[in-house]
């Protein structure tokens, strides 16, 4: 088999990462230990706690095992990312049929209707889930001496802002949002949404919160003004139809969240997460009338997290197979339901559960195919 420049490319790049891999556990493992002993190089000290500036407190409570095992973690991560974005573009250089899905998926366009109602959902779910942020940041600011900022805050010094300033951030943050819904200069306006989304978002996280409610919502946020943009264009145009490639890459991000998670849990706990005893300590640490009775079920305790494991996993199917998308959106929102009912966890509106609203074509019908 004669290798092209590109696919020897990728060959030699997967072997980087190999090389690297062994790197780690030859030498650079040990790294870790000589940080935990604050003896590792200055420059590694530095990146250590730059990245990870919880360590010094972290080393009086746990063990040197807990953070080689979280490095090792890092490094397994980092491997299997670049396997598979590898053999995606081994796969997208040698199989003309996966070449003509992917490019069927990408180069497909859709209307401008289509486009302007993700943008005003987004818009509303902006509105459904930071209503109350401003009373949440006014308050948290009572607790400002816990304030410790992550690390692009941190990088440009920003405070904690006052009382007054939360407001007027909150009040443009909304005045965006109802402007994207109003179609008023979408692009800008919806630039500025997202911008103070993720501030706002971030401040929180300042504080030492670890949230995984506005996951899917904040991969979608950032490509929000990508689309806009294209939008904008086309409906200045007077054209119907627009790309599409920004829509499918919020579809994307979505689906990519839920495999992460997915992969996680097999990381993390491996076949152990699937015993029945693991899930029935989540349902007695968080406990409900509902869990209560199925931690008395090894059946269930079994089923169920093996039900949400495989959903995750397959979750990414409906990117190349659509027809399975209702499905999964069925399974999806039961899925969510559950975890608010048999571990109180969220809420019946979780943002997993509405940001569903993007995998939806919002064509008539009849328009779908053009």
């Amino acid at each position: 088999m004669v290798l092209n420049k590109r696919s020897l490319s990728i060959y030699l790049a997967l072997g980087l990462v190999i090389l690297l891999v062994f790197g780690y556990w030859w030498e650079w493992r040990h790294w870790v230990v000589l940080a935990y002993d604050q003896k590792a190089p200055a420059w590694f000290q530095s990146l250590v706690q730059t990245i990870y500036p919880r360590f010094g407190v972290e080393k009086q409570r746990f063990p040197l095992a807990f953070f080689l095992k979280k490095a090792d973690q890092v490094v397994l991560r980092f491997a299997l990312v670049s396997i598979a974005i590898g053999i995606f573009f081994l796969l997208l250089q040698s199989r003309a049929s996966f070449k003509q899905k992917i490019h069927h998926f990408w180069d497909s366009s859709t209307s401008t209707i289509n486009i302007g109602w993700q943008l005003r959902g987004f818009a509303g779910l902006m509105l459904l889930f930071t209503w109350d942020w401003y009373f949440y940041l006014k308050n948290l600011e009572q607790a400002r001496v816990f304030y410790a900022p992550i690390l692009p805050y941190r990088l440009l010094h920003l405070p904690f802002p006052s009382a007054y300033w939360l407001l007027i951030f909150c009040i443009l943050f909304w005045l965006a949002n109802l402007a994207i819904i109003a179609r008023v200069k979408v692009f800008w306006s919806s630039l500025v949404s997202v911008f103070f989304f993720l501030l706002l978002q971030g401040f929180m996280y300042c504080f030492h919160k670890v949230d995984h409610t506005y996951a899917t919502l904040t991969y979608a946020a950032l490509l929000i003004p990508v689309l806009a943009w294209y939008y904008q264009k086309s409906v200045q145009k007077k054209q119907n139809h627009m790309v599409s490639w920004p829509w499918r890459l919020i579809q994307v991000m979505i689906a990519l969240v839920y495999l992460q998670a997915a992969v996680e849990k097999l990381l993390i706990g491996g076949i152990e997460w699937l015993q029945p005893q693991n899930f029935r300590a989540y349902l007695y640490m968080h406990p409900t009338t509902l869990g209560n009775w199925l931690s008395q079920s090894d059946f269930w305790c079994v089923a169920l997290p093996l039900v949400a494991l495989v959903f995750q996993l397959g979750f990414i199917s409906i990117i190349f197979y659509p027809r399975f998308k209702w499905i999964f959106l069925v399974v999806g929102i039961t899925f969510h339901l559950n975890t608010y009912l048999l571990l109180g966890i969220g809420w019946y509106y979780s943002p997993w559960m509405l940001v569903y609203f993007f995998l939806i074509d919002w064509r008539p019908k009849n328009q779908q195919n053009v």
